[in-house]
């Protein structure tokens, strides 16, 4: 199967080829085991402001789900470029710019039927990463939400969230590798990074600390061109007083 997908909350663009065998059963378990091969990036457009470019490439995973599709277990293996503004804060050049991650996680899902008027949906995703690559943390991410009908019509909607990261100790045991930017949870928009990143009401990534920008050479230049010709027109206002 081939799947594209574009994201303008998110302003991130995806594309892979996933291929699923028919097997049988192992056991009285039943499995799916399926392959996928892909592509993503995001903020190419520039429509988060402090978001950087990102692309990741190739992203291979490996994913055996079960027959109801509440349960996932995947590992997957994927390398990671962040191309930051010349603005950027030096907070953020600090981080890893290039990244390799190696990655086991699970999934769980449990929703009422589209259609319903009133039900509920539970997800639960634990990821943890290190055996290879260069990132090694542990991401837990959680979300509910549940609605219904009011008496006297319309409807009600509660949802809740919390995402957690942590870095792991790294392969020489000697200090905690730092949290790259992809990995780390933003607050902001109705649709954000994932379940547990989401707050209406607020622009995607918009919401928490953030560092001050440095400010270049060419942006003082350009603020100056800018501001040249409001300065000229007050001048000959005054001369003409």
């Amino acid at each position: 199967a081939l799947t594209g997908l574009y994201s303008l909350g998110r302003d991130a663009v995806g594309c892979s080829v996933q291929a699923s065998p028919l097997l049988g059963c192992w056991g009285r378990w039943p499995v799916a085991p399926s392959l996928e091969v892909g592509f993503s990036a995001a903020g190419l457009a520039g429509l988060l402001p402090g978001a950087p470019k990102q692309q990741a490439w190739p992203v291979a995973a490996l994913s055996l789900s079960d027959a109801t599709g509440r349960h996932n277990l995947r590992l997957g293996s994927l390398s990671r470029d962040l191309t930051p503004e010349p603005s950027a804060a030096e907070e953020f050049l600090k981080l890893p710019l290039r990244s390799s991650k190696t990655s086991i996680g699970y999934h769980f899902i449990q929703e009422s039927k589209p259609s319903a008027d009133a039900g509920q949906r539970v997800a639960l995703a634990a990821e943890a990463s290190g055996l290879l690559g260069d990132v090694s943390v542990a991401r837990l991410e959680t979300s509910w939400s549940r609605w219904g009908q009011l008496l006297g019509g319309g409807s009600w909607h509660l949802a809740a969230g919390l995402g957690l990261v942590a870095p792991l100790i790294g392969r020489s045991g000697a200090e905690r590798s730092t949290t790259p930017w992809e990995e780390r949870f933003f607050l902001g928009g109705a649709t954000g990074q994932g379940p547990g990143e989401r707050f209406p009401g607020f622009a995607p990534l918009g919401l928490g600390p953030s560092a001050q920008r440095k400010v270049t050479a060419e942006a003082n230049a350009a603020a100056a061109a800018a501001s040249a010709p409001r300065k000229l027109m007050r001048l000959s206002r005054d001369n003409a007083e």
